[in-house]
């Protein structure tokens, strides 16, 4: 069996997003295993001109490698209506970044905005 690798996920939608938000998490939890989800918090935009977004976080587990979970993610993305021209228009219908894959941290500026502090601290995950 393959070894598990612990993930940390962030998500974020500006668009319909409760509806995309359920979607993702329900998406998620079919990919990976024990996923468990943080409650959701509304935010203000970063660096995008649009409405509040709703993010939440999400630990699972995984056998695959980094770059086939972030194929993945892509994928889930584009399944939820995500497209480059939306994005261009401040349309995000679903984003999901890993901010852990393992002992690595990605999207460092992320942890040290306040909701991902506040979010990973109701996981218990550093």
């Amino acid at each position: 069996m393959n070894e598990m690798t612990k993930l940390v996920l962030a998500l974020g939608s500006n668009t319909d997003p409760e509806s995309n938000m359920a979607m993702a998490k329900q998406l998620l939890a079919s990919m990976f295993k024990n996923v468990t989800f943080s409650g959701e918090l509304w935010t203000a935009p970063i660096g995008i001109a649009s409405g509040r977004f709703l993010n939440c976080l999400a630990v699972g587990y995984t056998g695959h490698g980094y770059n086939q979970v972030q194929q993945a993610l892509k994928r889930l993305e584009t399944k939820i209506g995500n497209t480059k021209a939306n994005r261009l228009k401040g349309i995000v219908k679903i984003d999901v970044d890993v901010l852990k894959y393992g002992d690595r941290k990605y999207h460092t500026d992320d942890w040290e905005r306040g909701y991902v502090q506040q979010l990973i601290c109701q996981l218990g995950v550093e």
